[in-house]
């Protein structure tokens, strides 16, 4: 993650971020998406998108390459500005747009870093501080957004890394980590800020296939700890073994969701049936 993207982002909310009056659906859900568009020149990103997910829910997101999964991650984590929809999260709406209006109040970076407390965000590509080592990078978020002490950041950090398998690698740089290493560094200075939701951004997109095996264990011991988690995947097993549900997302749109077993064993919709088989051909 960059120190831009910890600290700003072309954001504006209702108001303060203040609760508008929300149907019970908003209201309760963890994460509530309405009518997401998203639009970068003459691309449609995401056209039309609606998404409720629930606490506790694990979400797999799969789809082709350029489907919408990731834009859709980011509009949750205010790291894109919408072009017209409304997101809500844990009740909170953040960001409600009519088509063609403009918002007027902006989001401080006191509200921003508040709420990328609660949204936790893991990328594909780390996007560790090579400068750091795996503890200080793990500690960095807590300490300087949440004004953590630092003796009790370190703890924290330290108890997931060795949860991870890293205790022998709190002082290590990234650059002497593996791919699967620094992908369980990113995972655990994301759960560092304690979030209430975690969102994966394909997460072992970018790793060697012997090192896919390190991160999916990671990711299938937390979708048992009722944290709610949307991990856009291409991993097909893991989101059968471990997902709730699979939303499928074609040229940004979600054509298909339901339970993971139904959607993935049985699409009903002839994009999603098409799109699988090509992966079993694979």
């Amino acid at each position: 993650m960059t120190m831009s993207e910890m600290t700003s982002a072309p954001i504006t909310p209702i108001a303060d971020g203040s609760n508008m009056s929300l149907d019970s659906a908003a209201a309760t859900a963890a994460i509530f998406l309405e009518d997401i568009h998203m639009r970068f020149g003459n691309v449609h990103a995401l056209s039309g998108a609606d998404l409720t997910i629930q606490p506790r829910e694990v979400v797999a997101l799969i789809g082709p390459s350029g489907s919408g999964k990731s834009t859709l991650l980011r509009t949750v984590n205010l790291l894109a500005p919408l072009t017209s929809g409304r997101v809500t999260i844990g009740g909170t709406t953040l960001s409600d747009v009519p088509e063609g209006g403009k918002q007027q109040i902006k989001m401080t970076e006191k509200e921003i870093n508040k709420h990328r407390a609660r949204v936790g965000m893991v990328f594909q590509h780390f996007n560790l501080f090579p400068h750091l080592t795996a503890i200080q990078n793990v500690v960095l978020g807590p300490t300087t957004v949440q004004q953590t002490p630092p003796a009790e950041a370190k703890e924290r950090g330290a108890v997931l890394l060795e949860k991870f398998g890293l205790g022998d690698k709190l002082d290590v740089s990234p650059r002497h980590l593996s791919g699967g290493q620094k992908q369980r560094v990113a995972i655990a200075r994301a759960l560092a800020m304690k979030p209430e939701v975690m969102l994966f951004d394909e997460v072992t997109a970018a790793l060697d296939p012997e090192m896919v095996g390190e991160v999916i264990t990671i990711m299938r011991q937390l979708a048992t700890e009722d944290l709610t988690m949307v991990v856009a995947t291409h991993e097909m097993d893991f989101a059968l073994e471990v997902a709730d549900r699979v939303v499928f997302m074609d040229e940004g749109r979600i054509v298909e969701t339901g339970p993971a077993r139904d959607v993935l064993l049985h699409p009903q919709q002839a994009r999603t049936q098409a799109f699988l088989t090509r992966l079993n051909r694979r």
